[in-house]
């Protein structure tokens, strides 16, 4: 092998054994820091503290002797140990090549934890890219923050990714595991087989999704475990160990075309053309949009991570020819050994040797609409099902030829989520659309909007389904062919009143009311019908009350069977609404009755309004699950005990 090649190998083994020195963690990691930076947070602190190196002192002017040619020798200088932490170098090794940056009060704050928004914006940093990718979809990225440019680079880069819950995780501190893939993924270090990590301690501790990635490490010899042989995957990485690593990387930045290195880890981010003769290591040509290179460099890996639709091209003949810009392009009159396309859209017009393809196409120029006509809702159908058509996909490198993607889907601002898996260049789902309890007025649509994601590519649809309900005239039409338009259900072990109203068939098909109760043991199960309740009687301004045992008052009262009642929750004074039981009221929805069934004073009022004697009523226990959510109320609070039902209709009602 090449001496160069195994020099720049020698380098890469050096800069990652700073993992190897990790111990076991004594204390628990600091808390990451609150960011207020204007650029970028500070590197993390190095497991273990490198060995102090000392530098030289300076000799002294040497004495003038008679023969000017032979200066007077001096003794050989004392080193002294050069001030400051272990991380000293490291730290100013990353604020000088502008990699961190301090806080909006000058701090480095070397020890505090590193976050996923720092280390994105030091891999953006590093390469000078500038393009950035929508991201703004993930609940938890701030637009306005100090790091959304540099992570929206780092996601177009393919270095940051966000996952399934739609968030990005910015400010949340980062751990070895996710550090390590960052680099592995930001210098083109390949994934190896996850049952390399079996021979650590912890390696099965490793998330399955890194767990490649980190194996590839380990099969460089670029990860060790420390004392214990442990590499402590979930553990945290401070500002200051992540500023040693890419210190430990030996990481070479040229910007002058006339100074670039022989050989080694090199990043280049100056003016095209680049002459690149003789050169063997490995060249990351960073930011822009155009490069030519020209000279051979045989030996050389040419990595191309540049902007957006960048194109490199190759006068002479190199080596590796990598492409890491998604849209981006190879060409010229020269030649390559072999060029990988590692990234979406890029192409090869480099003669070479072999091309390889190595990316995830992931959503890249897929298409996502909905399937039409889009079923509407209707009084007798009030659960559609709406078909959504994803096509155009390309599946290069889907893992295992599916691709795994989230669903979310919004129904009027309500979030359904969903995985949806696609195995071929045109896939659908389907999801479910319903209005289990139906109103007399209705709105005219429910608004849709689904959002499909894949890593940090995103595929949005807004849909309108139809919502049809009856007219006015057909709803006066059953309710004037029907003396009992509606029928309730109270389910007794679960405390839920269902009232169903008739459709245009005759049938009690339509949900309409779903409300809470507080029935008793002793209410009976069966089949009743309402009639007038005894003892009612009325105030003056001609509202029910009806006396309740033990010397209190109900409001709104229809009598189910025997002295089993439907009632609003009960008053300690005839005709005052101001009297209700708080304690009373708060127990809606358990069994706390002594028989009747209790509502609040709303729900009492609309069945008394809508509801004529001979309503039938069935009362019945179900384990069966609701076919809407289980209905809730609101608690009441008082120092008195005393006050309002806030569902009473009264107008002077302080709490309507």
């Amino acid at each position: 092998m090449n001496k160069r090649i195994i020099a720049m190998l020698l380098t890469l083994m050096c800069a990652f054994s700073l993992f190897a020195a990790v111990p076991a963690y004594a204390d628990e990691p600091e808390t990451p820091p609150s960011v207020g930076e204007t650029a970028e947070p500070t590197p993390p602190a190095e497991t273990t503290e490198p060995a102090v190196t000392t530098e030289p002192e300076e000799t002294a002017e040497p004495a003038e002797t008679t023969e000017p040619t032979a200066p007077v020798e001096t003794e050989e200088p004392t080193p002294t140990p050069e001030p400051g932490p272990w991380y000293q170098k490291a730290m100013d090794y990353a604020v000088e090549n502008g990699l961190l940056k301090g806080d909006d009060k000058g701090q480095l704050n070397p020890n505090d934890n590193a976050t996923r928004a720092q280390i994105a914006a030091i891999i953006a940093r590093v390469f000078g890219c500038t393009t950035e990718k929508y991201i703004a979809h993930f609940s938890d990225v701030d637009a306005k923050a100090w790091y959304y440019h540099e992570l929206a680079v780092s996601a177009a880069m393919g270095v940051m990714k966000g996952d399934s819950a739609f968030t990005m995780r910015p400010n949340a501190s980062i751990t070895r595991e996710e550090a390590f893939a960052v680099i592995a993924r930001a210098f083109c270090i390949p994934q190896g087989n996850p049952a390399s990590l079996n021979s650590f301690p912890d390696g099965a501790d490793v998330s399955d999704w890194a767990k490649a990635t980190l194996a590839g490490l380990v099969e460089q010899d670029l990860i060790h475990g420390d004392g214990w042989g442990c590499i402590h995957p979930k553990g945290n990485i401070t500002r200051a160990e992540l500023a040693q690593v890419l210190y430990n990387l030996n990481i070479q930045f040229c910007k002058d075309a006339s100074a670039l290195p022989e050989d080694g880890l090199v990043v280049y981010t100056g003016p095209s053309p680049l002459d690149v003769t003789g050169f063997a290591g490995k060249l990351f040509i960073g930011g822009g949009d155009a490069m030519t290179l020209t000279g051979d460099a045989p030996e050389s890996e040419i990595y191309q991570r540049m902007n957006d639709g960048a194109v490199l091209t190759v006068a002479n003949q190199v080596g590796l020819v990598s492409l890491h810009s998604r849209y981006g392009a190879v060409n010229g009159y020269g030649s390559a050994d072999e060029v990988m396309l590692r990234a979406e859209k890029t192409q090869n017009f480099l003669q070479s040797a072999k091309t390889t393809t190595d990316y995830d196409a992931g959503l890249t120029d897929a298409v996502i609409t909905h399937v039409n006509p889009v079923p509407a809702l209707t009084p007798e159908n009030r659960s559609v099902s709406v078909k959504v058509s994803v096509s155009n996909v390309d599946m290069t490198g889907a893992p295992n030829g599916k691709r795994v993607c989230t669903a979310r889907i919004w129904v009027d601002g309500v979030l359904q989520q969903r995985q949806v898996t696609l195995t071929g260049s045109t896939g659908t789902f389907e999801f479910t659309v319903s209005d289990q309890l139906w109103k007399r007025y209705m709105p005219a649509k429910h608004d849709v909007h689904v959002a499909l994601l894949y890593g940090t590519d995103l595929l949005t649809d807004d849909i309108a389904v139809p919502v049809n309900n009856y007219t006015d005239a057909e709803y006066a039409a059953i309710a004037r062919n029907n003396a009992h338009p509606y029928r309730i259900e109270v389910i007794k072990n679960q405390c839920v009143v269902l009232v169903y109203g008739m459709d245009k068939s005759g049938n009690y098909s339509i949900l309409h009311r779903a409300f809470l109760c507080s029935p008793g043991q002793a209410t009976p199960t069966g089949t009743f019908y309402t009639h007038q309740t005894s003892g009612e009687s009325k105030d003056s301004r001609g509202v029910p009350w009806t006396p309740l045992m033990g010397g209190v008052w109900g409001q709104y009262s229809r009598a189910i069977v025997g002295g089993v009642y439907f009632h609003s929750v009960y008053y300690s004074t005839f005709g005052n609404p101001r009297t209700l039981y708080y304690s009373a009221y708060n127990n809606l929805g358990t069994i706390c009755s002594h028989g009747c069934v209790r509502v609040t004073c709303g729900d009492a009022y609309w069945m008394y309004m809508n509801c004529p004697l001979g309503t039938e009523v069935r009362i019945y226990n179900s384990n069966a699950s609701l076919p809407v959510p289980r209905p809730t109320a609101q608690k009441l609070y008082s120092s008195s005990g005393f006050g309002w039902d806030p569902t009473d209709p009264d107008p002077n009602n302080p709490l309507k």
